[in-house]
């Protein structure tokens, strides 16, 4: 019955998504098509901005109903820029119709169509998920389809609409850890552990972040995303607290597996040796968490390498020194979105672990 209530669960929220999301498509349907390129009419090389670039001619059919599946034709020279890709018969397209002064219309690429391949990687993570976890992957996609949900539906409306965003990001966080471990892993006296642990780790990481973010200056508009934000929002949106708003929402996740993670090894070390000591069993869990800790700090550290490595390619090859380089606001608001996290990191296995020692020799 719990299963066949999680599965009937998820099916309505990926039913509800997918509904919004069609609603969002059916009213921008008035601009945006999807197209498949059906001929090369031509193709030539160009110079663009002293850089070759390929140009052409393409035939497309547009898949709307409204359109019967008619034929359209454009010449990519039209809206050439630096990295326009070179389009083979078959990709799927978005394209988007305009009107020019004379009121005729015309129409341009704007990108390719991903949904489809994303929903066959998305699928292909779920069943492996679901083969290797079994019954626990449900109730673990219903936690993530709700932080999507509370994403997408409550922290980015209420922060475009001028609300304080790291007010939201910590009420949407005090609201999504009990929700995520509850889900995750079954309402137990491991799960209220490791929320406790989540709630006070993620109030000092609160507590460094608000306090280097001043001390660094950052200002957040380190990133064009930031400053075309503030160009079409005005002072409607607190950009710096943008960047406290997301290390509050990132380092959600680190702390659910490491809390999580501690608290199953403390109590499977109590259930192990009834007679030992709650000292004891904490110095034997921080063992493990250790250890825990250290591949934790270099997966944090890598993944926002991976994330910009880009960036980090453009500082390697200009003449700037290191110190020079780390001064930037782009690369130090990265510095501290890495130090920060990892020190909620490094302190969450000890509080957790210490709170389930307690609580497994002490109260039990």
């Amino acid at each position: 019955m719990k299963t066949a209530k999680f599965i009937f669960l998820t099916a309505i929220l990926f039913f509800v998504s997918f509904s919004v999301e069609h609603v969002k498509a059916q009213e921008s349907q008035e601009t945006t098509y999807q197209a498949q390129v059906e001929k090369i009419i031509s193709l030539e090389e160009v110079d663009f901005d002293g850089e070759k670039q390929i140009s052409q001619k393409l035939e497309l059919k547009i898949t709307g109903k409204e359109f019967q599946e008619e034929n359209i034709f454009i010449d990519t020279k039209d809206f050439l820029s630096i990295g326009t890709p070179e389009y083979r018969v078959g990709d799927r397209v978005e394209i988007i119709k305009g009107v020019n002064p004379d009121g005729e219309s015309f129409y341009y690429i704007s990108d390719f169509v991903r949904g489809p391949s994303l929903l066959l990687l998305f699928m292909i993570f779920f069943f492996i998920t679901l083969l290797v976890v079994k019954v626990g992957a449900i109730t673990s996609f219903l936690g993530m389809g709700v932080s999507f949900l509370v994403i997408f539906f409550f922290i980015l409306p209420q922060i475009a609409s001028g609300n304080n965003p790291v007010l939201i990001s910590m009420l949407s966080a005090l609201f999504l850890v009990p929700i995520i471990f509850f889900l995750s892993h079954g309402f137990n006296k491991k799960s209220v552990i490791a929320v406790i642990g989540t709630y006070i780790s993620l109030f000092i990481v609160f507590v460094f972040a608000y306090e280097f973010i001043e001390r660094v200056n950052l200002t957040g508009f380190a990133s064009e995303e930031a400053g075309f934000i503030a160009s079409i929002a005005g002072n409607s949106i607190n950009i710096k607290g943008l960047i406290l708003a997301g290390i509050i929402i990132s380092s959600l996740g680190i702390l659910d597996d490491v809390t999580v993670s501690q608290v199953s090894v403390t109590q499977e070390l109590s259930i192990s040796n009834t007679k030992i000591s709650s000292w004891e069993l904490y110095k034997k869990s921080m063992r493990v968490g250790r250890d825990h800790i250290a591949s934790m700090i270099n997966t944090l550290v890598l993944v926002y390498t991976g994330a910009s490595l880009p960036l980090l390619l453009l500082f390697t090859n200009s003449t700037l020194t290191f110190s020079q380089a780390i001064n930037y606001e782009i690369i130090a608001e990265e510095i501290v979105k890495t130090l920060v996290g990892s020190i909620g990191l490094v302190l969450a296995v000890p509080i957790s672990t210490i709170i389930a020692a307690f609580v497994y020799k002490e109260l039990d």
